[in-house]
């Protein structure tokens, strides 16, 4: 990533400023882009039947379940809790492995390829989404 890539991440996705609210009109539609995409990503293999609320753990709790059928409204999955779910975790993982990445939590040269790493982890959450763990280790 290029430092001014990682300088606009970090606006996103870095400490909050203490004191600081941004306006909505100038961050809500760039700080939703990535997870109405990756909604978007998970509602195409609702569709062609690859993502299910079979699979995975059944969201039990009733206010969770209820929060999870609002975010997919709010994000137009056409899916139950847990999908929902399993898509919040996807968007999860893919900040946090970007996160430790562009901000050198890793520390210094610990992968050779963190390119491969962050790719790697990925292909893992997507087995979790398809609720096909054993294929996260497969190239895709």
């Amino acid at each position: 990533m290029t430092p001014r890539g990682a300088t606009r991440y970090a606006l996103l996705y870095g400490s909050p400023v203490p004191g600081y609210a941004a306006p909505p009109e100038g961050t809500t539609e760039p700080g939703t882009r990535v997870p109405f995409a990756l909604a978007r990503l998970v509602a195409e293999g609702v569709a062609r039947g690859e993502v299910s609320d079979a699979g995975g753990p059944a969201v039990t709790d009733a206010g969770l379940a209820s929060d999870l059928r609002r975010a997919a409204d709010e994000l137009g999955l056409a899916a139950g809790p847990g999908v929902t779910a399993r898509a919040l975790f996807l968007w999860a993982t893919l900040v946090g492995a970007t996160s430790l990445e562009v901000f050198g939590q890793y520390g210094a040269d610990a992968f050779a390829d963190p390119v491969g790493l962050v790719a790697h982890q990925l292909r893992l959450a997507l087995a979790v989404v398809r609720d096909r763990p054993g294929e996260g280790a497969a190239q895709p």
